[in-house]
């Protein structure tokens, strides 16, 4: 028994070792806001802020996702996180960024140099994509727009009665995300 053993062994040794690895899928490179942009973070809150990169491949077929990062320079310290799937965009509004840099301490008016990059992963590796440098500056946002509610868009309008009788027209109220004191005027 002994000697059938030696003679496995000595086949197992001399037998061709292959392994199989896992690729690691290509890094996406950002597409916008390109390397080196500066961004005015302005017009309505809801307008889209819209960071988009490269679809990565990866050699064993699997399913990739992604995350779109918004860093300090380094990068040092993850401002945000964005999770999306398998898209290779995240898609976010103005206010949502006028937000985050109202919570670091950017006031209207004032820039910051910050880095992005989109992460993919294919489940069992992330690799990250290399970073863009993007400045963003801090405009002040348009409050939304008021929606008159009476009269109704497209009514006829009978005036009567004497000049001093009150005509009460009515809208929705602005919301500025500054908030800033809004004022009305309306026009005939």
């Amino acid at each position: 028994m002994k000697g059938s053993l030696k003679i496995l062994w000595l086949i197992a040794m001399l037998a061709p070792l292959t392994a199989t690895f896992a690729a690691d899928p290509t890094e996406p490179v950002i597409t916008s806001p390109p390397d080196g942009a500066a961004v005015t973070v302005e017009g309505q809150a809801s307008d889209p802020f819209t960071p988009t990169w490269t679809a990565s491949t990866d050699a064993d077929g699997d399913v990739l996702n992604y995350t779109w990062e918004l860093w300090t320079p380094g990068p040092t310290t993850l401002l945000l996180s964005v999770p999306t799937g398998t898209a290779t965009q995240a898609d976010l509004t103005m206010g949502a960024v006028r937000n985050l840099l109202d919570a670091n301490g950017i006031n209207v008016g004032d820039s910051i140099a910050l880095v992005h990059r989109a992460v993919v992963t294919d489940g069992n590796v992330d690799v990250p994509g290399p970073t863009a440098d993007v400045t963003l500056t801090l405009a002040n946002l348009e409050p939304t727009a008021p929606a008159i509610t009476n009269p109704p868009d497209g009514a006829a309008v009978t005036i009567q009665g004497q000049a001093s009788d009150p005509f009460v027209p009515m809208w929705t109220a602005s919301v500025d995300p500054e908030g800033d004191l809004i004022t009305y005027t309306w026009e005939l």
